[in-house]
């Protein structure tokens, strides 16, 4: 015998359970306008302001935009635009940059274990062109365009449209915190040739279908990336200190 009461759905929270199911089916796409209120209240069976509150719960997610007059449309998603914004509020102190470091840890080596499974030949060949890209670059002082690739590219072998979103904000995120001093870093021929064997170790676990080499190989690049930005900010910290020190003699 129960005690307590079943806890009940919100009617309109299956409509906004069946409408993100179109869209993440790619039955409803970005741009495209929903049926009227009248239309989808007799198609999904509930009333018309069931049908309101879901479109209001949906349109303050940001998932879709309704136009006064106009109907009701899904929207694109542009993590892009989020960096900027995203970067002024979070990299106030250069320390900051640890905390996206081990999100992107978290992230990547998850993305490389479904990468394994779901990689086609045509994803293996891109990721491999990519880490070739980045290894010409990187001496040249040009690698957060394509070392960003090689990385996305990891994520474009999951298939999963959300997970290639999450990357991309990622990476441009670390372009925004990180990129002076990865030039810096990969002035030292032994840290581009380090970076570059690490890429490859990644592309050939996932090649091989092994993902417990490829989660390996990912930690083993990001642990690299951490430990040689800390050395780096802290010889900054000291010609910092003993450039202060030098003004104060001459004071």
């Amino acid at each position: 015998m129960k005690l307590s009461r079943e806890q009940r759905i919100p009617i309109y929270k299956n409509v906004i359970d069946r409408i993100l199911q179109l869209i993440k089916e790619g039955q409803l796409s970005p741009g495209d306008q929903l049926l009227p209120e009248r239309q989808l209240a007799k198609i999904l069976g509930v009333s018309r302001p069931v049908i309101r509150e879901a479109l209001t719960s949906l349109a303050s997610l940001g998932l879709i935009e309704i136009r006064p007059g106009g109907g009701a449309y899904v929207r694109r998603i542009n993590f892009d635009g989020l960096v900027e914004p995203l970067a002024t509020v979070m990299f106030a102190r250069e320390e900051d940059v640890f905390h996206l470091l081990e999100a992107r840890q978290v992230l990547e080596s998850q993305i490389v274990r479904l990468a394994c499974i779901r990689a086609t030949e045509r994803d293996l060949l891109r990721i491999r062109e990519r880490a070739l890209q980045a290894e010409r670059d990187m001496p040249c002082g040009h690698a957060d365009e394509s070392d960003t690739a090689f990385h996305v590219g990891l994520s474009e072998a999951t298939g999963n449209p959300l997970l290639i979103s999450l990357m991309r904000m990622l990476s441009g995120l670390m372009r925004e915190a990180y990129g002076p001093s990865r030039c810096l870093l990969l002035a030292d021929q032994a840290m581009v040739e380090c970076y570059a064997r690490q890429h490859y170790r990644v592309y050939e676990a996932i090649c091989r279908k092994d993902p417990e080499a490829a989660e390996a190989a990912i930690h083993e690049h990001l642990q690299t990336v951490q430990r040689e930005l800390k050395k780096l900010l802290q010889n900054r910290r000291k010609e910092g200190g003993r450039t202060a020190e030098q003004e104060e003699e001459k004071a």
